[in-house]
């Protein structure tokens, strides 16, 4: 195989691991949605305005902002990144607004939404300070419900990476392996810090806006028999 080939191949392979991924974390998003709103675990009909925290720019994957696409056919949604989303642009969907911040410190002024929804962020804002701190910012922000999902740490494959088993090493361990090879975004825990479900049921329970939450519902997503995901509803009080 001629070196251009060979490169093309590799490529070409890349790409439908990537699609390949995406499928799969579609179809768990979809289920995730379903659960919760088809459910009954929260009811679409009381909630007019939402709050995204953690949307991206990313239009090539179909899972990016899935759950803002879908609520944004029956309320208002408004966006928070820390990219610079154009909506005229990088999204495909209408959204009330883009804020732009980072998702462990957003302002007491923000809000309040019905529900601030949160999709595989909180694994991404860095320590677990910086964790519990987007709980309780995500909980200021709210004036119902808060829903916040993440992968599990605890399943054998590890998405970001699409590397098995590694993730299940202690923190320090893993991530001076990932570096070696090459990870070295990954490697940092300002862009990966994987939880389970003691440890975010921990942090939740010990934010400064604990008092708030009436009640908290757990669901499990599984893929290939194992807990991929995990899903936290949090009813308020208002």
């Amino acid at each position: 195989m001629s070196p251009v080939n060979e490169n093309i191949y590799t490529v070409n392979l890349f790409q439908r691991l990537d699609r390949l991924v995406d499928s799969i974390v579609t179809r768990k998003r979809s289920e995730i949605f379903r659960r919760i709103f088809e459910g009954g675990v929260v009811r679409l009909d009381l909630i007019a305005s939402v709050l995204d925290v953690g949307s991206t720019k990313d239009s090539l994957n179909q899972s990016s902002n899935f759950f803002a696409r879908q609520l944004s056919r029956t309320t208002r949604v408004t966006l928070f990144s820390d990219q610079r989303i154009d909506p005229q642009r990088d999204i495909d969907f209408p959204v009330a607004d883009v804020l732009v911040g980072d998702a462990s410190r957003i302002g007491p002024e923000t809000g309040p939404y019905d529900l601030v929804l949160s999709s595989a962020t909180i694994e991404h804002v860095g320590t677990v300070d910086d964790q519990r701190r987007m709980i309780a910012c995500c909980i200021r922000a709210a004036r119902k419900y808060v829903i916040i999902t993440t992968p599990n740490r605890w399943h054998p494959l590890e998405f970001h990476t699409r590397l098995p088993f590694l993730h299940w090493l202690p923190r320090r361990v893993h991530r001076t392996i990932l570096k070696a090879i090459g990870f070295d975004f990954f490697a940092d825990e300002h862009n990966l810090n994987l939880l389970d479900r003691h440890e975010l049921q921990t942090m939740i329970d010990g934010n400064d806006q604990r008092e708030r939450i009436k009640s908290c519902h757990l669901e499990k997503i599984r893929l290939f028999g194992a807990v991929s995901n995990l899903v936290f509803i949090l009813e308020l009080r208002e």
